[in-house]
């Protein structure tokens, strides 16, 4: 029988048509793939194209960076909302604490602007250490906010370059540090103070005797 005829030939009992090689004596049918795998095939490759192409070759945003526009919207709005309620005090300050987002911001701008003087850690290199238990001002977060906002010393203000949101997360940030006592820190400057009390930020409720020191820590990949 030649290879065309073979190739022809059908099982008896399904009348499948047989393919023309013969694998330890087991005969396979020869039946093309079924349209919806070659369908269901070409749109996942055709779709992996336009995925690298929009994604990977930067032709589009990528979902970070539709991710940080909208959290950056979120803040701007939070923000709006808490200058809204009046004029900036410890407690709005304190409301900053525990939000990850406006932390993870602060942290961003704390590298890019306060680790030369202050290192990483906050452990203080030119600059003071702030996760001490002295201090060349005050400690609350109020007075925390107004030493970025105006500078002290030699420090600038950081208010002329900041937007006032950011100034407000740096206060917050900078007061999750107090008390934290970073392993090589800068020796003691100043004088020492009692940890700062944290207000209570919930409506109605009483007024909160947490100390500072026991305020979420800075990041722990912060610390040496």
């Amino acid at each position: 029988m030649s290879d065309t005829s073979h190739s022809q030939e059908v099982d008896p009992e399904t009348g499948e048509k047989l393919r023309d090689h013969e694998f330890d004596g087991i005969r396979e049918y020869d039946n093309p793939m079924p349209a919806w795998w070659k369908r269901s095939f070409w749109a996942t490759f055709w779709f992996s194209v336009l995925y690298i192409g929009y994604f990977h070759a930067r032709s589009g945003r990528d979902v970070i960076d539709e991710y940080d526009a909208d959290m950056q919207i979120f803040y701007e709005k939070q923000t709006a909302e808490l200058l809204a309620l009046g004029e900036v005090d410890e407690a709005m300050l304190a409301t900053f604490l525990k939000n990850k987002g406006a932390m993870a911001e602060a942290k961003d701008t704390w590298s890019k602007t306060c680790v030369t003087c202050h290192r990483a850690d906050g452990g203080g290199d030119i600059g003071p250490n702030l996760t001490d238990s002295h201090w060349l001002g005050k400690n609350s977060l109020m007075d925390i906010y107004v030493t970025i906002r105006d500078g002290r010393n030699k420090m600038p203000p950081w208010g002329k370059k900041l937007r006032p949101d950011v100034v407000m997360k740096m206060a917050a940030y900078v007061g999750a540090l107090r008390e934290t006592h970073v392993a090589g820190g800068k020796a003691p400057e100043g004088k020492p103070l009692p940890p700062a009390p944290l207000p209570d930020t919930r409506a109605g409720a009483a007024k909160d005797t947490k100390a500072a020191g026991d305020a979420p820590a800075a990041p722990e990949s912060d610390k040496k």
